[in-house]
């Protein structure tokens, strides 16, 4: 209802109202917040620092109260971080965000401040990465002891349920293909990925092979691109599943 934005932003002087006359009304907000706080002055450089907030939907007067500063002392750190590195405003705010969250799930006593944000940021990333492969892995470890029993070995080839949450990555890397796409319905029990490799190499892959767990029957098995299997892969395959439906009925 406010005739003059004087009147909606107090506190504001003229050369304020000049400043953010044509902004929009949540990035004039952020801007009244600042200027309110102490941290902006009538300059491009502090619009720019508010238009960025506004983007970010970045808090400064909570971040600034969680890390014990003053307003203006978190945008002057802001700042020095976004000169270290090269991201923009908002997407500094961002990260800077995304790693109080972190802090809050894994490091609650640890810097709130760091020298570099950015480094700070990538070292809990990946120690969050590690903490959901553990988890993940824990349960490719029960599926591995569960599955033992569909290890085979003939014609010289052998195949084997896929080990870890870091070889289902790495075979989908090397077979180039989407089977790493794969890994939470294995460690669910959604499904079996196995791989099928040559006795003479052990260790290089070969073909990629999907088991119902069900039925018991190869939903794919694929050679490197999604090619079509060899035909000694093709005829291990047909001896093996028979060699599944043979288990299954002494098992029952």
């Amino acid at each position: 209802r406010a005739k003059e934005p004087k009147k909606l932003f107090r506190g504001l002087g003229k050369a304020d109202v000049r400043l953010i006359r044509d902004e929009t009304l949540s990035t004039a907000a952020k801007y009244s917040c600042l200027k309110r706080a102490g941290a902006a002055r009538a300059d491009a450089a502090s619009l720019s620092f508010a238009r960025a907030a506004d983007t970010a939907m970045f808090d400064v007067a909570a971040f600034s109260q969680r890390c014990g500063v003053t307003v203006a002392e978190l945008r002057k750190y802001i700042e020095k971080q976004r000169k270290r590195s090269d991201l923009g405003l908002s997407a500094m705010m961002r990260e800077f965000a995304d790693y109080h969250a972190q802090l809050e799930r894994l490091a609650p006593n640890a810097d709130k401040l760091p020298h570099d944000l950015h480094e700070a940021h990538a070292r809990l990333s990946a120690r969050e990465r590690r903490l959901l492969k553990r988890g993940k892995n824990e349960k490719f470890r029960t599926r591995r002891r569960l599955l033992a029993s569909m290890k085979w070995k003939w014609g010289g080839m052998f195949i084997r349920p896929i080990d870890s949450a870091e070889e289902i990555v790495r075979e989908g890397e090397e077979q180039d293909n989407c089977v790493a796409g794969y890994a939470n319905r294995q460690a669910d029990g959604k499904t079996i990925i196995m791989v099928l490799r040559k006795c003479s190499e052990p260790r290089k892959p070969w073909h990629t092979v999907e088991i119902d767990p069900k039925t018991l029957e190869c939903r794919q098995c694929y050679a490197a691109h999604n090619h079509k299997r060899t035909p000694e892969a093709a005829e291990f395959m047909e001896k093996y599943l028979d060699h599944l439906r043979e288990v299954t009925k002494m098992i029952r």
